[in-house]
């Protein structure tokens, strides 16, 4: 893995070697959309408008959507509280999609699962693995809106291999 800081979106359409990667949640609303609604999923919503529609049709089709309630939810989201249609699929690539999708939270309106990136991480770790000549970019998971600290996560993503490079938008100091 490589660490690369600066505007991940600028690697949209540099190629097919290049795959850009957005940081998801598994929650799919009633008329059958991917919920992205902040941070770089958004980004990547607006960028690709069909995204929302096409990410959770494909995701419906080689997942098993479950009932869900959300028990992590962050200051606000308490209006959220009810059962909802969400999928577990931890890293999804088609090459039908403009995007792989990296999840991160259940929910949207949950704090990001440390539990959840690591098995995340798993698959695209073997995806990575996979397919040498792909070059996959990630924006740093979870520590946006997921809620989570850098500290948190950064154990969770050394075991993945230096054909991911791994964003963050500027550096920290010290």
């Amino acid at each position: 893995m490589r660490y690369v800081f600066g505007d991940m979106f600028s690697m949209v359409n540099r190629g097919s070697n290049n795959i850009l990667c957005v940081t998801t949640n598994g929650t799919i609303t009633k008329s059958n959309q991917l919920v992205m609604g902040r941070g770089n999923a958004l980004q990547a919503a607006r960028l690709f408008p069909s995204l929302k529609t096409k990410a959770a049709l494909m995701l419906l089709k080689h997942f098993k959507p479950q009932t869900y309630i959300p028990v992590n939810l962050m200051p606000g989201k308490e209006k959220f509280k009810k059962p909802w249609k969400t999928i577990i699929y931890g890293f999804f690539y088609s090459e039908n999609l403009p995007v792989a999708l990296f999840q991160v939270k259940k929910h949207f309106g949950e704090y990001a699962d440390p539990g959840l990136i690591n098995f995340s991480t798993g698959m695209l770790k073997a995806y990575a693995f996979k397919t040498p000549t792909k070059i996959i970019h990630l924006p740093f998971p979870g520590i946006g809106f997921g809620g989570l600290s850098v500290e948190a996560v950064e154990p969770l993503l050394r075991v993945l291999p230096d054909n991911v490079c791994v964003w963050r938008r500027r550096k920290s100091v010290g």
